[in-house]
């Protein structure tokens, strides 16, 4: 008998919603640390994570267990979505510090003074 003939049967069978499931997990991680920096995004990475996870509890409901790409997908959606939370739980937490509220004034007076140079350079 040669090593190639030997077949592992340990695997489930692979279905589309697994594959979805994997693939919906990437685009999550993406767009999960885009939205990192681009804040009206995070609904993206929430919506494709729920979405992964529930592809792959399908995936499951048909092979009777998770396939690789099954696993693949709801550990990068959980993962996405925990930082997610994390990231949230931070500003939160730090908005509500004098050191953050602090911040967000500065911001926003330089924000002020910028709009009202460029209100009277351009005549509005």
């Amino acid at each position: 008998m040669d090593s190639n003939d030997i077949v592992l049967d340990r695997q489930a069978p692979l279905n589309s919603f697994a594959k979805s499931s994997r693939i919906l997990g990437f685009v999550s991680v993406g767009t999960g640390l885009v939205s990192a920096l681009l804040p009206f995004l995070v609904p993206l990475p929430i919506m494709f994570g729920m979405l992964s996870m529930v592809f792959a509890f399908v995936s499951r409901k048909q092979a009777g267990r998770f396939h690789n790409y099954a696993i693949t997908g709801m550990v990068c959606s959980g993962v996405t979505l925990v930082f997610l939370f994390v990231i949230a739980t931070f500003l939160i937490l730090f908005l509500n510090t004098a050191g953050g509220q602090l911040i967000v004034a500065e911001y926003l007076d330089q924000y002020h003074k910028m709009l009202e140079a460029y209100n009277e350079f351009y005549g509005y």
